[in-house]
C-alpha cells in the first residue's frame, strides 16, 4: 500500500469515527453515576411506591445529549371510585414524606408542554413531590380512571434542582372535597425531574 493510500484509509476512518460519535450515547456529563444509582434506590425503597422495577437514568436517544430521569412505574387496581383511590394514594404518599403539588379533576383539559400531566381529560390526576437526602426532588404522578397508575421519577445528576413547588391542599379540589365544591385544578404540574 502506498503512503497516499494509507493516508486515505486513515482519513476515511477518522471521518467515520467523528460521524458515528454523533449517533452513539450522550455526553459523559449525563452518564449515570453513584448519585443516580442512589436516587433510584430511594424509589426502590419507598414504602408507598413499593415498585417491582426501577429504571435508572438513561440516555434519551435522538435528543442530543439529554437523559431520561430514573423511573418507577406502578399500576394498582382501582379501589372504589377514582376520588377514593387517589385520596388513599395521597394519604399513603404523605406518610412516606411526599406532599401534593397538583390536582386536576376529570373533565378538565390536560395542560400543555413541560408538564408531567399527560393523562386523558377523563382521568383524575395528582402530583406529589418528595425532597431527597441530596436536596434534589423526586416527583410522582398519580392517575386514576379504571386503574391507578403511579409514575415516579428522580432527575439525572446533571439536571439542576428547581425550587420545590408549593404544597396544595388536595382535599380542596372539587373532585376530592366532601361536598364537591372547590376548584377543578390546583397547583402546578411542571416537570421537576426532566430536561
Amino acid at each position: 500500500m502506498t503512503c497516499r493510500a494509507a493516508l486515505a484509509v486513515v482519513v476515511v476512518a477518522a471521518a467515520g469515527s467523528v460521524l458515528l460519535t454523533g449517533c452513539t450515547g450522550g455526553s459523559a456529563e449525563g452518564e449515570p453515576t453513584r448519585v443516580d444509582l442512589e436516587r433510584a434506590d430511594v424509589l426502590r425503597a419507598d414504602p408507598w411506591l413499593a415498585p417491582t422495577f426501577v429504571e435508572t437514568t438513561r440516555y434519551a436517544y435522538g435528543t442530543n445529549g439529554q437523559y431520561e430521569p430514573g423511573t418507577a412505574h406502578v399500576v394498582r387496581p382501582l379501589a372504589g371510585t377514582a376520588a377514593q383511590a387517589v385520596t388513599l394514594e395521597l394519604e399513603a404518599a404523605a406518610a412516606a414524606g411526599w406532599w401534593p403539588s397538583y390536582v386536576r379533576c376529570p373533565g378538565v383539559e390536560s395542560p400543555a408542554d413541560r408538564t408531567v400531566d399527560h393523562h386523558p381529560d377523563s382521568t383524575l390526576v395528582a402530583v406529589v413531590v418528595r425532597e431527597l437526602g441530596d436536596g434534589s426532588l423526586a416527583q410522582a404522578v398519580i392517575g386514576a380512571a379504571d386503574q391507578v397508575e403511579v409514575v415516579a421519577t428522580v432527575p439525572n445528576h446533571a439536571v439542576p434542582t428547581p425550587d420545590p413547588p408549593r404544597e396544595v391542599e388536595a382535599e380542596e379540589a372539587a373532585c376530592l372535597s366532601k361536598d364537591g365544591s372547590g376548584p377543578s385544578t390546583l397547583g402546578d404540574p411542571t416537570d421537576l425531574t426532566g430536561w
